[in-house]
């Protein structure tokens, strides 16, 4: 019996897959935009004067000193304001021995008068009509402020604020009108007889003390609770 031919027949290999060539997938190339950055440039902190520049005799140079850091904030506030008391302090309007004329025919009206003026700081010439307060402005010339009682006897407040307004000199002198009756057309009358400013009996002191302070210069004295 003759071996199978599968015996003796060699197995022919195995053929091989042809191999595929892939192209290659090039990705587009994405261009990205360049950003700009901008340098952002600190403001230079002002120059602290020396103490050589801060005490420049400005009579002697002829030009200004430069100003220190806590006059550049205060250089706008304005002379006559008065600062606040700070919280949980109490405050008390203080001026500088500023002199005020004070004319009035009532003893207890200028008893109390007095001692408010001179408890804020400021000192008081009296007189009890209105003549007597032209000697006293002529006597004391640096007087600041009269508080003119407008209903006195002689002589009505509005009739010597006209005369007092008639002297070049005070032209410009702070007047404060003052009057027990205020009736319709008061204030009107003093304001043009040349007051600069008018307040009624009994005068609310909170109310002159701030009409002070907007004519003279005051500061704020405080003291803890």
């Amino acid at each position: 019996m003759e071996p199978a031919g599968d015996d003796a027949a060699e197995e022919a290999p195995a053929e091989e897959a042809p191999a595929v060539e892939t192209p290659a997938v090039e990705a587009p190339a994405v261009e990205v935009p360049e950003v700009e950055t901008s340098v952002v440039e600190t403001p230079p902190h002002p120059r602290v004067p020396t103490e050589a520049e801060s005490s420049l005799d400005v009579s002697a140079e002829g030009i200004d000193p430069p100003l220190r850091s806590s006059e550049l904030t205060n250089r706008d506030a304005q002379p006559h304001v008065h600062r606040g008391a700070e919280p949980g302090q109490r405050g008390a309007l203080q001026f500088n021995a500023e002199k005020v004329l004070v004319v009035d025919d009532d003893e207890r009206s200028v008893h109390a008068m007095r001692v408010l003026l001179e408890q804020h700081g400021l000192l008081v010439v009296h007189a009890d009509n209105a003549l007597g307060a032209l000697r006293e402005l002529r006597r004391h010339n640096d007087i600041v402020i009269v508080l003119m009682d407008v209903m006195m006897p002689q002589l009505d407040g509005n009739e010597a604020i006209r005369m007092i307004r008639e002297m070049p000199r005070y032209r410009d002198l702070t007047i404060i009108a003052v009057t027990a009756k205020a009736m319709k057309g008061d204030r009107e009358q003093s304001i043009s007889a040349g007051a600069t400013e008018y307040l009624t009996k009994p005068v609310d002191t909170g109310r002159l003390l701030d009409l002070l302070s907007e004519h003279l210069p005051a500061g704020m004295v405080t003291e803890a609770e």
